[in-house]
């Protein structure tokens, strides 16, 4: 019984608490409401490199958590977005 909750818990571990999104790039800020953004995000798996790329919306929600939403940034009105190119959570020398 301890032998298969060890595997089960393992797996638990590598499918959900295994790489994170980080963003590198701050792309674009809502103009009226500068908290919201559109982020390119890569996808962090610790020692294995980086395995995927997205670019989201994030709203604020609740203060510590973002509600998250794909978004094709050729598509976005330019009258409520501005391009701001800021350094995410990577910085680079």
């Amino acid at each position: 019984m301890t032998i298969a909750i060890s595997f089960y818990s393992l797996f638990l571990t590598f499918r959900f608490g295994f790489g994170t999104w980080i963003d590198y790039n701050i792309a674009y800020e809502n103009k009226s409401n500068p908290t919201q953004t559109i982020n390119e995000q890569i996808y962090d798996v610790g020692a294995f490199g980086y395995g995927g790329k997205r670019t989201v919306k994030l709203t604020p929600f609740l203060k510590y958590w973002n509600k998250v939403k794909h978004v094709d940034t050729l598509s976005i009105d330019h009258k409520k977005w501005k391009r701001v190119d800021k350094e995410g959570d990577i910085k680079f020398p």
